[in-house]
């Protein structure tokens, strides 16, 4: 039910990305995530200067929402990024842009008929490799690697119920030929 749904999204000539309209998904996912800024990290943070061999920048990036009965989510994204080498892609020349970054993510929701609250605390770290086209100004592929670890907390009921989360996860982007 959730496959094949489209994003508008927005972003500035930094790679700064603004979700306009998210698909609704079904009601099943509530609970269990919310994949409305699934894209807010899709494309590479560029820096004000241009782009050159040796070159080191860190941005950060915060996203926050809130909604009805105490639910909130925030991620924050402290991101370092190094221009490494060049290479060439297609006959395209492009910058290898080397990224650290350190995440927190946080949220909270009310379990739908129940009297409970779940809380999210995450934090970790992912890298990874994004080439950037020289030419075009367009990143032409990336790779990113990363772990969070934190708690699901359920609130409300005798007493909390605190549970152990870690999410690993591997993020290829690549052009479609």
């Amino acid at each position: 039910d959730a496959l094949m749904r489209p994003f508008v999204l927005s972003f500035d000539a930094r790679g700064r990305v603004r979700t306009l309209s998210a698909p609704e998904f079904p009601a099943t996912f509530e609970a269990v995530t919310d994949l409305s800024h699934q894209f807010d990290d899709l494309l590479v943070r560029l820096p004000s200067a241009p782009l050159a061999l040796g070159l080191v920048w860190e941005d950060t990036a915060v996203v926050e929402t809130r909604g009805a009965n105490d639910a909130f989510f925030r991620a924050e994204r402290v991101i370092r990024s190094r221009v490494v080498r060049d290479t060439v892609i297609g006959g395209e020349s492009a910058w290898v842009i080397e990224s650290v970054q350190r995440n927190t993510v946080t949220g909270a929701q009310r379990v739908k008929g129940q009297p409970l609250l779940v809380r999210t605390k995450l934090s970790g770290a992912d890298s990874g490799l994004v080439v950037f086209s020289t030419q075009n100004g367009r990143m032409l592929a990336r790779q990113r690697v990363g772990r969070l670890a934190g708690t699901l907390t359920y609130e409300g009921g005798p007493q909390p119920v605190v549970l152990p989360l870690e999410q690993r996860y591997e993020n290829p982007v690549s052009p479609i030929p």
